[in-house]
């Protein structure tokens, strides 16, 4: 800014204050009372202990923490969604390509040791 020191010099000091308690405010009803019974209460609890980290141990340990712990909770809620949505095989499954009469024989006789996977979409990644 190009006076912004000059008018943050000219303010009284109550208005900086004032505004950054409202922004504060905001945010936590934003994220911690509008949220109320559609998070987890993991979740909750990793809130309430970044706010107690925070404030005894300082913001740089806080968010460390905050990041393993939302991580871990992530983690657990993936490993419990299912990845596969149907297998098939070759033999009863096609897919759309036209082939001779003699190619489509094969699969049909030999279809069975190939498995196919539809996989749910979004959960893997590379």
């Amino acid at each position: 800014f190009v006076l912004g020191d000059f008018l943050v010099a000219v303010l009284p000091k109550m208005v900086p204050a004032c505004v950054v308690l409202w922004i504060g405010m905001v945010l936590l009803v934003f994220y911690a009372w509008d949220p109320l019974g559609t998070i987890s209460p993991a979740n909750y609890g990793i809130i309430v202990l970044m706010t107690v980290i925070d404030l005894w141990l300082g913001c740089g340990l806080m968010i460390v923490i905050g990041l393993f712990l939302s991580l871990l909770i992530m983690t657990r809620e993936m490993l419990h969604l299912p990845a596969i949505r149907s297998s098939y095989d070759v033999s009863t499954v096609r897919s759309d390509v036209l082939r001779p009469a003699a190619q489509n024989n094969v699969l049909s006789t030999f279809g069975s040791r190939a498995l196919v996977l539809q996989l749910e979409p979004g959960l893997l990644s590379f």
